[in-house]
């Protein structure tokens, strides 16, 4: 309440003087009424966050709720913060207060959601709000939050991106050295096979058809020669023989 510093109520201006008159009277015999400040002056008070009361040569700034008088000051109101002087109902885990103009909000933390002023686990990966590549992952749900897990040929990068596994580089094949070259592809690799191999599978190289042939044909000769030969060693140690035994006739 305004009241003048001697402990005298304001005058019918709203002004201090030194008579001291009975509260609601002012004038130099105290025979005239203080107008009612409020209905005189209706915007003394910030009507946004307060209203006024009258009282005799005074008035107050009644305050609305969250709003609260500093101290001796009744013709301002401030806000309250609820958060920080602790006087809100947030009290759940995964839930921070936050303060607003004349009031609180119970703010969820990230990976969740209100439903019913009650902060619940959202499924990213039921929402579709997930940042999983399907390509190279599977989300999967954890409580506030969610995880790529990668498929075969791919690493976590971190908890949400999955990348290629170079397999060549690394080291991670089965391809033949000698036979081939290992050539890196997106989640995979092959087997590249070199001359005169081919590839049995993805991985694997073998003796190209055509080289096949080839040794078929070179090992049919090999017999010929094989056998030829051993024909005209048998026919001349025939012939040396027959020769012998004539002579020995």
């Amino acid at each position: 309440m305004y009241h003048c510093s001697d402990g005298n109520n304001l005058d019918a201006q709203l002004s201090c003087s030194s008579k001291s008159c009975k509260p609601g009277w002012t004038g130099a015999a105290c025979n005239e009424r203080v107008p009612d400040v409020c209905t005189k002056y209706p915007a003394i008070c910030n009507i946004t966050v307060s209203s006024c009361s009258s009282a005799p040569g005074s008035y107050v700034c009644s305050c609305f709720q969250g709003f609260i008088n500093p101290d001796n000051d009744q013709a301002t109101c401030i806000d309250i913060d609820e958060c920080a002087e602790n006087i809100n109902n947030c009290i759940g885990l995964n839930e921070t207060c936050v303060n607003t103009v004349g009031s609180y909000v119970c703010q969820c933390s990230a990976g969740y959601r209100n439903i019913s002023n009650i902060c619940v686990d959202i499924d990213e990966c039921v929402v579709n709000t997930q940042a999983c590549n399907n390509q190279t992952s599977k989300c999967v749900n954890q409580i506030g939050t969610f995880s790529c897990m990668c498929f075969d040929g791919f690493y976590n990068k971190d908890q949400w991106l999955c990348e290629d596994v170079n397999e060549c580089l690394q080291g991670r094949h089965a391809c033949n050295a000698a036979i081939s070259t290992c050539v890196n592809s997106m989640g995979n690799y092959s087997c590249a096979c070199g001359s005169g191999y081919s590839n049995k599978d993805q991985w694997t190289c073998g003796v190209s058809a055509d080289r096949t042939m080839l040794f078929a044909l070179i090992g049919v000769f090999v017999v010929s020669i094989v056998t030829f030969t051993g024909l005209i060693s048998y026919l001349l140690a025939a012939n040396k023989y027959n020769r012998l035994n004539t002579n020995v006739n």
